[in-house]
């Protein structure tokens, strides 16, 4: 059984019927730039990484680990001082080594210096994370 008042119907029906009695409203987006969207694959340099740096409309700089040096060393050689390459890198960017956090030393956009520690043989992932939590696609660094 409905647990329906007498007057719900009617009020049902009235609402239907205002429905059925307005014009449809027209929705419109305002568009104030348009963007030309690229797949990924497409937009992949031949080394599988993407351009240097991307920025969006908020001015954002997005990090890009280009190269370790060195890029390889003996598993004797461990801390190790390094210089990792790249490009957007800002005060406060820390180098990752195999998920490790290493001592970094912000030196320009362009340049951090870090002290690698390594205790296992192999390569390894190294990538940047800035402040704001971002974190670069890794270059290698290989332990010998």
């Amino acid at each position: 059984m409905s647990s329906k008042t007498a007057a719900e119907p009617e009020l049902e029906h009235e609402h239907a019927r205002k429905h059925e009695r307005e014009p449809a409203r027209k929705h419109e987006l305002e568009v104030e730039q348009q963007v030309e969207v690229t797949p990924l694959a497409a937009a992949a340099q031949s080394d599988g990484f993407f351009p240097d740096t991307k920025e969006m409309s908020t001015g954002y700089t997005f990090a890009r680990a280009t190269s370790v040096a060195p890029s390889s060393s003996a598993l004797a050689t461990s801390p190790l001082a390094a210089t990792v390459t790249g490009t957007g890198f800002a005060t406060g960017a820390t180098v990752e080594l195999a998920g490790v956090d290493q001592a970094t030393t912000f030196v320009s956009a362009t340049s951090l210096t870090c002290t690698l520690v390594f205790t296992t043989k192999g390569p390894k992932n190294l990538r940047v994370r800035s402040a704001d939590g971002q974190v670069t696609l890794p270059v290698t660094f290989t332990v010998t």
